[in-house]
């Protein structure tokens, strides 16, 4: 008869000595201390071994009581030397927030039933496996997610061999959140396979399949990658919000698609084929978006882009050449095209004036350089015409853009012609840094309407579709500093006709010129005559930041007049004024 203290804890029991060399021992143990696992054991044991001789035998079926952040459970297990065999009948161990039930041979084949809400749980038992994870990993479950693992760990301990299901709820995986993931995988310090993968978000669904190259259970940039995924109803933001900001004019919109890569994580290579729905840009919605995306480690290739918006259809094929895990500074090649379409097809065209209209097309090939996320154009060739610009029904002609690279010199040129004005004009952009400009504009008689429209607002229902505006406008400076930009406009003839409340026609008596410099316009003596109306005003206009006008008016006018400005105005006759505002 025993009774012996050992661990904290005591045993008691019988031992046995049998042909002076067979040992046998049998009793029961309690508060036995197991340190690896936080927790103390009791239960009965029986061993057997001849001494001399590498046969012992061990059977014991203990009862786990957890010490802090412990696990409680059951460890019904064998032990024979001769095989060096740990074999366990039907176990289970019980953490705070976890649950493992496992049977089999550690180092040979392990079957492993788990389920966790903290992972965490899971640190003590990984480290008898000698498996080293990302801490980050530990937190990878949301209040509320759980982890379940259904599956077998066959191998040497120190190079474990796992394969099973896994399934996820309420999980943080790089940064995004997924409902629910499962998959069956196939995993070892080397490497990770995953085939079966479901994963769901929101409305984003995705599944797929793929390998992941591991050094010691961590990923690192030389990794190999193989990846085949299709994805449904991505959230265009949620995928891509350094990208689209917040603010961004790009409002709504799904992706769904497939992507497929190979190569390491640092130099991917594949091919993406995309399509957005529901995608909205400027107000405007895009009825279909389709993208097909060639990959390779440097360089990502863009073989076809097709966009439909109402009857516009705008096709483009690129490039972009980066380094090698660098993807904000790189090399960007782009061409477009669209078919002719109405300008009034377009969401933007109408809210600025419904009875706005043309025909647009055009062809243009441009490329840029990427630093550090700034663009830099670098090249612009091309051609845009607006062909039958027509405001309520009122056809005004064409304007057509044209635009030519010639080393780092961009040359755009216009010309038009409005109810036979001419429209002539040519710019010169050094392509730098800060957009260095210097262009002229010149223009016969065009129509004041147009002019409205062309600065964002709608012309006054009094205004004449005969009223117009001759002169020429030089600009200079550097077009990212608008602040900077210098412009001197001569305006020779003005003729300004009312419809309501009477046919009335307003000229300027003598040229009007107009100096814009830091942002304020000069505007110096402007004589305007007509009935009722000889009124003279000049001054300086601020046009780029909030502050006081300094302008002297002195004169008469016809009331008519003012209709222009606030088209309520019922009233007719004649005011005189000699003001400074």
């Amino acid at each position: 008869q025993l009774t012996s203290h050992l661990l904290n804890g005591s045993f008691t029991g019988a031992a046995r000595l049998t042909n002076a060399a067979a040992v046998s021992l049998t009793g029961t143990y309690s508060g036995i201390r197991i340190p690896q696992l936080a927790a103390s054991a009791s239960g009965p044991l029986h061993l057997t071994v001849t001494l001399g001789h590498r046969d012992l035998a061990l059977e014991t079926r203990a009862s786990l009581t957890p010490a802090p952040n412990g696990p409680s459970g059951l460890l019904d297990l064998t032990y024979r030397q001769a095989a060096d065999a740990l074999t366990f009948a039907p176990s289970h161990l019980d953490f705070p927030a976890t649950h493992a039930a496992f049977s089999g041979r550690p180092g040979a084949a392990l079957n492993l039933n788990l389920t966790s809400s903290n992972l965490a749980d899971l640190r003590p038992a990984l480290a008898l496996l000698h498996v080293e994870i990302d801490p980050t990993y530990y937190r990878a479950l949301l209040p509320g997610g759980a982890a379940h693992f259904d599956g077998a760990i066959s191998g040497p301990l120190a190079h474990p061999y796992i394969t099973g299901a896994v399934a996820l709820s309420r999980a943080a995986i790089y940064g995004r959140t997924a409902d629910h993931l499962t998959a069956r995988i196939a995993a070892a310090p080397g490497g990770l396979d995953f085939t079966s993968l479901t994963a769901d978000s929101g409305a984003l669904r995705l599944t797929g399949a793929g390998h992941l190259g591991l050094d010691n259970w961590s990923p690192h940039n030389a990794s190999a990658l193989r990846l085949n995924l299709r994805v449904q109803g991505a959230d265009l933001h949620e995928l891509a919000p350094e990208l689209l900001p917040a603010n961004s004019p790009i409002l709504g919109g799904t992706v769904s698609g497939t992507l497929d890569l190979t190569g390491t994580l640092a130099a991917p290579q594949g091919a993406a084929h995309l399509r957005l729905h529901r995608l909205n840009a400027y107000g405007e919605p895009l009825h279909r978006t389709q993208l097909d995306i060639d990959i390779a480690p440097d360089r990502l290739r863009l073989t076809r882009a097709r966009l439909e918006a109402g009857a516009a259809v705008l096709t483009a094929t690129g490039d972009y050449r980066h380094a090698p895990g660098v993807w904000t500074t790189g090399q960007l090649n782009l061409q477009a095209d669209t078919n002719g379409f109405p300008l009034a097809s377009l969401a933007p065209a109408r809210q600025l004036n419904p009875g706005l209209n043309a025909t647009i097309e055009m062809h243009t090939a441009a490329a840029a350089r990427i630093v550090n996320g700034e663009l830099q154009p670098t090249t612009a060739d091309g051609a845009v015409t607006f062909r039958n610009i027509s405001l309520s029904n009122v056809t005004y002609g064409d304007v057509n853009l044209g635009l030519a690279t010639h080393a780092n010199i961009l040359d755009a040129t216009l010309s038009g012609d409005l109810r036979s004005a001419p429209l002539t004009g040519a710019a010169r952009v050094q392509l730098t840094p800060d957009l260095a400009a210097q262009g002229r504009l010149q223009f016969g008689r065009i129509p004041l309407p147009i002019l409205y429209l062309l600065a964002g607002a709608p012309p006054p229902a009094a205004l004449a579709p005969t009223s117009y505006i001759q002169g020429d406008i030089d600009i200079s400076g550097p077009l990212r500093r608008p602040a900077d930009l210098r412009a001197t406009a001569h305006l020779d003839q003005i003729e300004i006709a009312t419809i309501e409340p009477a046919a009335l026609t307003f000229r300027n008596t003598q040229p009007i010129a107009i100096d814009a410099v830091s942002g304020i316009a000069h505007l110096r003596s402007a004589e305007l005559a007509g009935p009722d109306t000889r009124l003279s005003v000049h001054g300086a206009i601020p046009y780029l930041a909030p502050s006081g006008l300094d302008l002297s008016v002195h004169g008469a006018l016809a009331l008519d007049l003012l209709k222009l400005i606030n088209p309520d105005l019922h009233e007719i006759g004649r005011a005189s004024c000699r003001e400074r505002v």
